[in-house]
């Protein structure tokens, strides 16, 4: 009975709320940052990092990636950048947890809110899904490695997981291919490149005060805002919750892995939104069909993506329980 409840649950929150997203980005924020994207690949290298008011706040690393988008005009890239970011969480997703929770993740308003703006969370969460999808160790650190070249705060703490977990062979393979990324982009943007993004960053912190982006955030740091604590006091208690997280890994399976990664991440970073919780969904998806207690209910609420930093609480015990059957237990695919 509530496992039929907890799913009921899940699919109205889904559809009120990408209805609710739907209308509000709708057509103003259509393709809005796959737009910041765009220009900032096409402009010149001394102004990435310019005060604007759209400012373009990733990492140089992260500029290795955008600069596909000149290989089309702007449409054409961004339907193909939805498509393939789609499709690479959905695929990523099944190979994990099987297809029938993928199909649900992929309704979450989480992954909604990350496709129509052109939003990097689904790519990155199908990088980090990926990397425990496959079993060599060389492999998954080489995804890791390079999902951290483009969206740092989504795998923030895999390296302390992979420590807890032993896996030294992925740790290195990520050291060495995020270290490569990073030397690559240092020859072809400049030294100074690194100290450009660094300077721009408190001016990223203003317009998301001034448009009040910390009511989508998710991270205690940039939710401080809306809690009326101290950034720094809610930086240091994230910093703690994702440690804690991070050291209880040890046992996981690798569906609960990856969400432990991210989960324990965007509780440390200093700055994540509602579309970065998509990395969360196919986990919190599998909960949701499999279990048939209240714990489903629990599901529904990290589902929602409404509640801030709770929705990464609410995420934990899918996480951390120990009867999910297939989703935590399975062994991962080759």
């Amino acid at each position: 009975m509530f496992q039929r409840k907890a799913l009921i649950f899940a699919l109205c929150i889904a559809a009120l709320s990408d209805a609710t997203i739907t209308r509000a980005l709708w057509p103003q924020g259509f393709a809005y940052d796959f737009a910041v994207f765009w220009r900032t690949v096409h402009g010149p290298i001394s102004q990435i990092y310019a005060d604007s008011p759209d400012p373009f706040v990733y990492p140089p690393t992260g500029l290795l990636w955008f600069e596909l988008l000149r290989l089309a005009p702007f449409w054409p890239s961004f339907i193909a950048w939805s498509i393939l970011s789609l499709a690479a969480f959905w695929f990523a997703s099944g190979r994990l947890v099987g297809r029938t929770p993928a199909w649900l993740a992929v309704a979450s308003p989480a992954v909604v809110l990350g496709l129509i703006p052109g939003q990097t969370a689904l790519l990155a969460s199908a990088g980090l899904l990926t990397a425990y999808a496959v079993r060599s160790p060389i492999a998954r650190g080489i995804l890791l490695g390079l999902t951290v070249t483009l969206k740092p705060q989504l795998v923030l703490l895999a390296p302390l997981v992979l420590l807890v977990q032993g896996e030294l062979a992925a740790l290195a393979a990520m050291t060495l291919v995020a270290g490569a990324l990073a030397a690559l982009a240092t020859a072809l943007f400049g030294a100074g490149i690194w100290a450009a993004w660094m300077q721009s960053i408190p001016h990223f912190q203003q317009v998301l005060i001034e448009r009040h982006l910390s009511l989508s955030a998710v991270s205690p740091a940039s939710y401080a805002q809306q809690l009326g604590v101290p950034a720094i006091l809610a930086l240091a208690g994230g910093v703690l919750a994702g440690l804690l997280v991070a050291l209880r890994s040890k046992e996981l399976g690798p569906a609960r892995t990856a969400a432990a990664i991210a989960a324990a991440s965007l509780l440390a970073a200093p700055y994540a939104l509602r579309y970065d919780l998509v990395a969360l969904m196919p986990l919190v998806a599998g909960t949701i069909l499999a279990e048939s207690d209240r714990r489903g209910f629990v599901a529904s609420l990290a589902y929602s993506a409404i509640l801030g930093p709770l929705s990464i609480v609410a995420a934990l015990p899918s996480i951390f329980q120990k009867t999910l059957g297939r989703v935590s237990s399975a062994p991962a695919p080759s």
